[in-house]
């Protein structure tokens, strides 16, 4: 187990693994712990009936020191015919852990039920069981798929975490097996709001150049405290500020009509709040606004 320093590109060992019984597939750092989590592949053999299985399992690594514990083996069946496979691993800013598995689902662990799977739907993708990875933009909470298909061609997906549903979104040759995807990002001070909720952009309709935006703001810092007060609600769209609103309350439902949409096409909105501690985290949507293309 190696850091990274992303500014000098300096490598530092914090562990040797080179006789570790398993294989990393992919890793992620839960910030909401302060710890890694590693899914990764084990060989089960029974020497009686001479024979041996591959199975998934979840690993919690100390990122000081690189010393490990099972979080979780996902060995149920000694058969190996019905044990899950998981391919990635990634990480959101409130500890949830998701992977995509051979099958191509994408699926949710429950930390708090032995971390249990909920399989939130298909990506709609075949991945080969090689080498792949994901991880979120913490800036956007948008999960983004490194994948490896089971025909040996690779694209980069944008991975809806609602749904499962997977949007190739670029190319990346064939065969590439990209390992270690880290998006950078900017986390807000813990006295900043926290994210606004119940986000919504519905475009008008008939094709006419405008949106209905509503959300309530943010009631909590970013550190999960009490949030007493708002300097500022900024809306954007496309990444450029379109409206803003002057001290608004916490917790304060909020509605804007966009009417100045330029064209038709797919908008990013953008809702982030501002108090004396800095800016918030920011909440995003996405959504056509204008005349469809078929």
């Amino acid at each position: 187990l190696s850091c990274l320093d992303l500014n000098t590109g300096a490598i530092t060992d914090v562990a040797d693994w080179s006789n570790a019984d398993f294989v990393c597939n992919d890793m992620a750092y839960d910030y909401s712990s302060d710890c890694i989590y590693a899914m990764c592949r084990r060989i089960y053999t029974d020497e009686d009936l001479n024979f041996s299985i591959e199975y998934s399992t979840l690993l919690k690594v100390d990122p000081k020191t690189g010393k490990y514990t099972v979080a979780k083996d996902f060995l149920t069946d000694y058969s190996g015919l019905s044990n899950p496979v998981f391919l990635t691993l990634a990480c959101d800013l409130q500890g949830n852990l998701y992977s995509i598995n051979i099958a191509g689902q994408l699926v949710k662990f429950d930390k708090e039920k032995n971390f249990s799977q909920k399989i939130i739907g298909s990506t709609g993708m075949s991945p080969g069981k090689y080498l792949q990875c994901m991880d979120f933009d913490h800036e956007t909470e948008k999960l983004y798929w490194a994948a490896d298909y089971k025909n040996k061609v690779s694209n980069f997906c944008l991975v809806d975490t609602k749904t499962g549903h997977a949007t190739e979104i670029g190319a990346l040759g064939t065969d590439s097996r990209i390992a270690g995807l880290y998006i950078p990002f900017d986390l807000p001070a813990d006295g900043a709001p926290g994210s606004a909720v119940d986000f919504t952009v519905n475009p008008a309709a008939k094709g006419e150049l405008s949106a209905s935006l509503s959300w309530t703001n943010p009631s909590q810092t970013f550190g999960n405290n009490a949030l007493t007060s708002l300097t500022k609600v900024e809306v954007k769209r496309a990444g450029k500020v379109i409206k803003e609103f002057a001290s608004p309350k916490p917790g304060e439902k909020m509605t804007f009509n966009d009417t100045s949409v330029p064209a038709s096409g797919l908008y990013e909105y953008c809702v982030v709040a501002t108090n004396a501690a800095g800016v918030g985290k920011s909440t995003t949507q996405e959504a056509w606004v204008g005349r469809d293309v078929p």
